[in-house]
């Protein structure tokens, strides 16, 4: 049975074919269909990547979620990764991931476990349960580099002196000051006490690792490109803490588009943010796999992070301008899709195709959809004809 709401997005979609203007270049030629929900198509692409970045054009999206986790199984059983990183904090995950030892019912723990509202859905629990069924052993872990609470609740409950007691409390003080007021030169005069203190105990050094990263963005919250440019650097050295301690190790990233690109985001600041796929793509050359992931009827259609008080996901209905990149990706006929961009322009496409994967009108988001070059920005670009918005587990 077709649900109401995929009846009032197939609706919309016809409507919006309509709308009078230019003609969008049609992709249809250009897009391999995706027959196997069970990840097998990525087998080409993946070689000796040791980094698959998997972003979203909109948190809260069910059919991103879904297909992060054929992806990730498909990775873990047959190519040897080891990790799944969230654009989470890493202390919230790891105690998830721990929970997740003991809990028999995924869903009730990941509704516990405080993650960003956009993970703490049905669909996510779905996905890692699904590949906490692989023969092969994997870690859960976080990346994101926003939220010092978690850490500085690991120091506090690894405080045995009064010395270690005091100073975290004093960390405790600076962070609760808030964002608008953060004085970086306070935070660091703080943390040298504070690890001189916690010199003996040394199982709690990546905390302060942590809340260093922490405390660089939270220093620049009156410049919001500074304060993006500092978390995606962020995120990226923790990435690089993962495989610099382990060789073997291996990370399938989930994270957003923007992050997961290879080229800058929000333009509309001073040479723009550079993401976190530019940086471990640097860092580790030749080495990771970028993959966009989008929704044909582009993000206009939904607005998961409008949510109403009662924890549903608010729908957010406009028409498709002819001009725009969701007129373009409308243009698939394919359930499921993927386009290798780069292979498309080796191929000397029409003027109006190469123009929209180099040049391509802005997304929804403000450059928060596909960056701007689409043929620099992602390995794989992978969409969907209909979505829907993911399940939330917490209100």
């Amino acid at each position: 049975m077709v649900s109401p709401l995929r009846m009032s997005l197939l609706g919309l979609i016809i409507i919006s074919s309509m709308v009078a203007g230019a003609t969008p270049p049609d992709l249809s030629t250009e897009a391999q269909s995706i027959e196997k929900f069970d990840g097998s198509w990525i087998d080409p692409y993946v070689k000796d990547a040791r980094i698959v970045l998997i972003g979203e054009e909109v948190h809260g999206i069910a059919e991103h979620i879904k297909v992060k986790g054929e992806l990730a199984r498909r990775l873990i059983d047959h190519h040897g990764f080891t990790h799944i990183a969230l654009e989470d904090d890493r202390y919230k995950v790891e105690a998830l991931s721990q929970m997740l030892e003991t809990d028999e019912d995924p869903e009730t723990t990941f509704a516990r476990s405080q993650l960003f509202w956009c993970w703490a859905v049905k669909e996510l629990a779905d996905a890692i349960s699904f590949c906490r069924n692989s023969p092969n052993e994997w870690t859960l872990t976080g990346f994101d580099v926003q939220t010092p609470m978690f850490a500085l609740d690991n120091l506090r409950t690894n405080a045995t002196t009064q010395d270690q007691n005091t100073q975290t409390n004093l960390l405790f003080k600076i962070f609760s000051i808030g964002q608008d007021t953060f004085d970086l030169e306070d935070a660091k005069i703080a943390f040298e006490s504070a690890e001189k203190a916690f010199a003996n105990s040394p199982f709690i050094e990546n905390e302060f690792v942590h809340l260093r990263r922490v405390a660089e963005v939270w220093a620049k919250s009156q410049d919001h490109g500074s304060r993006m440019n500092a978390r995606d650097a962020g995120m990226a050295e923790t990435i690089e803490d993962i495989l610099n301690n382990d060789p073997e190790a291996r990370i399938i990233i989930f994270a957003h588009n923007a992050h997961a690109g290879y080229t800058n985001y929000y333009e509309s600041f001073t040479g723009g943010v550079v993401p976190l796929g530019k940086h471990v793509a640097d860092r580790f050359q030749d080495k990771t796999l970028s993959i966009g992931l989008v929704f044909t009827t582009g993000s206009i259609l939904l607005d998961p992070r409008r949510r109403e008080v009662t924890g549903t996901t608010t729908e957010k209905m406009d028409q498709l301008t002819p001009d725009s990149q969701a007129a373009t990706w409308n243009t698939i006929t394919q359930d499921r899709w993927l386009i290798i961009p780069q292979q498309i322009l080796a191929q000397n496409p029409s003027i109006e195709i190469k123009q929209f994967l180099e040049a391509p009108p802005p997304g929804h988001f403000n450059n928060y959809g596909p960056a701007a070059n689409l043929a620099e920005s992602y390995d794989l670009i992978v969409g969907y004809k209909n979505v829907l918005p993911a399940t939330p587990l917490t209100k």
